[in-house]
């Protein structure tokens, strides 16, 4: 994450990162929070997981509460996947690209932090994150 966010950081909450990541991808929070294995489900819960880790400094037993009781071990496996792909992209995506699209997630993230009462009215996000 690029430093200027560094001191927005104070208030923002893994709630806000699941409905940024929930928001961009499409997918619900109980999707990234379930068991899925879908690769719709994955990328997006693996990002979830590294901007958790880079943007709150949350261990990997925070994070795996926050996703649904995953062991720590599976989100270690998560963030080492995710800087893999920012460092050698994959086939089809570039690693800037790759950054870019997760900067916009975390840029997402403080929107949310700032203007969660008044974002994606055609989702109910909130009611789903207070479902957990």
């Amino acid at each position: 994450m690029h430093g200027s966010n560094e001191m927005r950081v104070v208030h923002l909450r893994a709630r806000h990162i699941l409905l940024a990541v929930a928001n961009h991808y499409d997918v619900g929070i109980e999707q990234l929070r379930g068991d899925s294995r879908r690769r719709k489900i994955v990328w997006p819960r693996f990002v979830a997981c590294w901007l958790m880790h880079e943007m709150l400094g949350y261990s990997t037993i925070k994070i795996g509460r926050a996703l649904g009781d995953r062991d720590h071990s599976t989100v270690i496996h998560a963030l080492n996947r995710v800087k893999d792909v920012i460092d050698k992209g994959t086939d089809e995506i570039h690693p800037e690209d790759i950054k870019r699209e997760i900067d916009e997630v975390g840029e997402l993230a403080f929107y949310f932090e700032k203007n969660a009462a008044t974002v994606a009215p055609e989702r109910d996000v909130e009611a789903e994150c207070r479902a957990w």
